[in-house]
């Protein structure tokens, strides 16, 4: 069974390799989308909300906006200017949204990824590949707020737990409000060179108008889904940057506890419990490398994920379980790529692949769920031209303990693998392969899934998605 899963493989990754050039993506300069070119800026503007003439001076400047809603292919009802800018770490963008009612401006969230659609806010979506499928996305309103998340195959995808290093400031003021934004180059993921091409488009959203307005235009065609400023094929031209080298091969972020435990016990009555101490003590790390300016490798040993974000509480009031996203760091650098079949507008009902299941056990009688240890791990993502590559390797320690029934429970060290590689064809459309494997360190019995998938687009809301396992 080993060596029939191994050829399959091999088979399939030697089909992608040799799908003809003229079938991958020529990365197509879309000549009628609209483009701009940006200058380097010597002086880094400071991010406090203030759009400074001397700071911003050499900025490119875009300000035809046209509506999507309510009126489509109009001009926007409330002039809007972005301003563009960079230097040898960061690119920078001015915002300024003219209001004729300042007073109406919608502000109310400032939590970070909340859902700013009852705001007035702007949006940032940037193709760094210029492949026309992938992006990020980055939000803000009057306040501030910051929402991003990474795009993949136009929205089928969307890691909207995935959280970028980036700086914003806002300000409300009698014309109406000002935002500038800060995203430094080593939290996007794109191909360096002396003549960088990125596909980019801007948003604006005035709630109390029910209008939105975009750059690069979207019309209601393209939006049949919702998703349609996610379409990355729709996106201007952004040109003019020039970047070598991003500025941190090596990131390590280690960590160590320590603290005293104590265990009450007691075999006779009203006779106080004694009490045993024990020290607690651990250590680990994580670490993210730089293979390439595309190619991220994210390493873990000993992992502790006592700063993970905690799960929004839910209720429950069907028979189905509920589902709750990945939020550990390891897991979401270049999460999307391990997905296969199911897309992005609802809660999966099928996953092939969830990390989340890596590191927790449910008993399979009491439904119970228990932590297991993690060991270590390592996990490689990014895109070289028109492949994607995703790699991850996880080791759980073993575990034992006894449920809510008495029963003895024995989790032996277990090995997770997760190969993926995608290959892009065609102008929008990707074939891909995927290979999971579990298997016990003591003999016991494996599980392993091969699966092919793709994604073939036709035109603007007409797509064929599945996958064979």
């Amino acid at each position: 069974m080993k060596f029939q899963t191994q050829i399959a493989l091999a088979s399939a990754c030697l089909l992608l390799f040799s799908i003809p050039r003229c079938l991958a993506n020529n990365k197509d300069k879309r000549p009628n989308s609209l483009q701009i070119s940006v200058n380097r800026n010597g002086r880094a503007p400071k991010i406090d909300g203030y759009l400074s003439k001397n700071e911003w001076k050499n900025a490119a400047v875009i300000f035809n906006f046209t509506q999507k809603e309510p009126r489509e292919g109009e001009p926007v009802s409330e002039p809007t200017f972005v301003l563009i800018t960079y230097d040898h770490k960061n690119i920078y963008f001015g915002i300024r949204c003219f209001d004729r009612e300042p007073g109406k401006i919608v502000a109310n969230e400032m939590r970070r990824d909340s859902d700013l659609s009852n705001n007035d806010y702007v949006e940032i979506i940037i193709d760094t590949f210029y492949d026309q499928r992938n992006a990020y996305y980055f939000a803000t309103n009057s306040l501030g707020a910051r929402l991003d998340s990474e795009i993949k195959t136009e929205g089928a995808h969307i890691n909207w737990d995935w959280d970028g290093i980036w700086h914003t400031s806002a300000r409300r003021d009698n014309l109406g409000w000002t935002a500038e934004v800060e995203i430094p180059f080593r939290t996007l993921r794109f191909e360096e060179g002396e003549d960088i091409s990125w596909g980019i488009n801007f948003g604006r959203y005035i709630p109390r108008k029910r209008e939105e307005a975009y750059w690069s235009p979207i019309s209601r065609n393209d939006d049949f889904d919702d998703y349609g400023k996610f379409k990355a094929s729709k996106f201007g031209v952004l040109k003019g940057i020039k970047y070598q080298g991003h500025d941190k091969r090596l990131q390590i972020k280690p960590y160590a506890i320590g603290g005293l435990e104590k265990n009450f016990v007691t075999n006779r009555p009203n006779v106080l419990p004694s009490a045993s101490d024990n020290r607690v003590t651990d250590v680990g790390l994580d670490a993210k490398v730089h293979l390439t300016s595309n190619i991220i490798s994210d390493l873990t040993v000993n992992t502790d994920f006592a700063q993970v974000e905690s799960d929004v509480e839910q209720v429950n009031l069907s028979r189905f379980n509920l589902f709750f996203p990945e939020k550990r760091d390891f897991f979401l650098e270049g999460l999307d790529i391990f997905n296969v079949g199911e897309e992005s507008y609802a809660e999966p009902f099928t996953l092939l692949f969830f990390s989340r299941q890596i590191g927790l056990n449910t008993d399979p009688t009491t439904f119970e769920t228990r932590e297991v240890p993690i060991l270590g791990g390592v996990k490689t993502t990014g895109k070289e031209g028109s492949y994607e590559v995703g790699f991850l390797d996880v080791v759980t320690d073993d575990l034992n303990y006894t449920n809510l029934d008495t029963s003895l429970v024995t989790i032996p060290k277990t090995n997770y693998l997760s190969l993926r590689l995608k290959r892009d064809i065609f102008k929008r459309s990707y074939l891909g392969v995927m290979a999971l494997s579990k298997d016990p360190l003591n003999g016991d019995n494996y599980n392993r899934t091969f699966a092919i998938d793709g994604f073939f687009s036709f035109d603007n809301n007409i797509s064929l998605n599945g996958y064979v396992a």
